[in-house]
């Protein structure tokens, strides 16, 4: 079989042999003058033209758009300037110019999402370094508890989100889960931290806190987001906590005394699902006994999965904290419950979502030293 260059060659060489051929034929006298000349300088006269027909045939059909193939494919490969081949061949010249084509055209592409991906990526580092320089540093003093705290984001960016926030009066803790998680999740994250900075400094009332926080979000972010939040008032000079729950998971109590844990559903609804959320929170007292804990977790952690698929769960939870209280301290405890989640999704297993753990222990009037711990601890350790 002959490809269509070849084709093409062998239609020159034909053509040329007619065309050779009717000029001998056509007019007698020239063959008369062709008797008085050598046989041998008509042999090379039409050898030489022969050749000369067949070199400029080959060159303009097949080595010079060639060689402009490879040279703008050399231009490609160097990183210098090039231009794309415009052929309406349709034999093997043209696929190669086609297929030069294709190439600088997913090349094209390549350098425009590669850029466009180290911007993205760029612009997620300062995200995340924004996001952890929000995230409290270390524990913070508070007299009459002691307190850890891990967080572990599932991308660079997230929507789990905690602090711990003091005016004269109480001390404010709160964990925050924004639905997803990525840069939206970290956005509404941020607006959180904001506004309730804002609102602790001059409130006294975690309820009335939260019933502006949903006014003032849900003007903000789309009707599909929300975030489930649950926080802690610790009054300065009774020595009382009280919670008020949106939508959050449970808050678990260790009971020191009895050695054993309590699940409290923290009731309410997530903040932005409802456009006045008044009449559906409300503050309520967590008594507290000496030695007594207090966990705060976000559901990466209860529904983190092992390789069967299982979750971890609040059963596994709340039985990691009963076997762990009575024996650490809040940074003891939150990093054995730490180590056995690891040991239960592998040590390989892709985090699926945000995991959050805080724990509180009321230590009465004892002088306990607070770690210098950061909270923002990774998980993984």
């Amino acid at each position: 079989m002959f490809n269509t260059t070849t084709k093409r060659l062998v239609f020159y060489v034909f053509i040329f042999l007619a065309v050779l051929g009717g000029a001998f034929y056509a007019d007698m006298a020239y063959f008369k003058y062709l008797e008085s000349v050598p046989t041998l300088y008509i042999v090379v006269g039409i050898l030489a033209f022969a050749f000369l027909y067949i070199w400029l045939v080959v060159y303009l059909s097949i080595a010079k758009p060639i060689s402009i193939v490879i040279k703008q494919l050399s231009y490609l490969l160097t990183g210098k300037p090039y231009k794309k081949i415009i052929t309406t061949r349709k034999d093997e010249v043209g696929i190669l110019a086609y297929f030069f084509n294709e190439i600088a055209t997913t090349l094209e592409k390549l350098t425009v999402q590669a850029k466009e991906n180290k911007r993205m990526s760029d612009e997620l580092s300062l995200a995340s370094k924004l996001q952890k320089d929000i995230m409290p540093k270390k524990s913070p003093m508070i007299p009459g508890l002691l307190i850890s705290a891990k967080a572990s984001l599932a991308t660079e960016v997230g929507g789990d989100n905690f602090d711990f926030l003091l005016n004269p009066k109480n001390a404010f803790i709160y964990l925050g889960d924004v639905t997803g998680h990525g840069v939206p999740a970290a956005l509404v994250m941020t607006m959180t931290h904001a506004f309730l900075e804002s609102y602790t400094a001059a409130m006294d009332d975690s309820c009335k806190i939260l019933i502006n926080l949903n006014e003032q979000l849900r003007k903000r972010i789309s009707s599909r987001m929300f975030m489930t939040l649950v926080m802690l008032r610790w009054d300065l000079e009774k020595k009382k906590m009280t919670y008020t729950g949106a939508g959050h998971e449970h808050i678990i109590i260790y009971h020191a005394d009895a050695g054993q844990c309590e699940a409290i559903k923290t009731g309410g609804i997530a903040i932005g699902m409802a456009p006045d959320n008044s009449k559906l929170l409300k503050e309520i007292e967590l008594p507290l006994k000496e030695n007594d804990f207090v966990v705060l977790y976000s559901d990466g952690i209860t529904e983190a999965k092992n390789t069967n698929g299982e979750m971890f769960s609040l059963e596994r939870l709340t039985k990691a904290v009963e076997k762990y209280a009575h024996q650490y301290s809040p940074d003891g405890l939150s990093y054995h419950i730490a180590l056995d989640v690891k040991a239960f999704t592998g040590e390989d297993a892709v985090q699926a979502d945000d995991m959050s753990l805080i724990v509180i222990q009321y230590v009465g009037d004892k002088k306990v030293e607070q770690t210098e711990e950061s909270l923002a601890t990774e998980w993984k350790k």
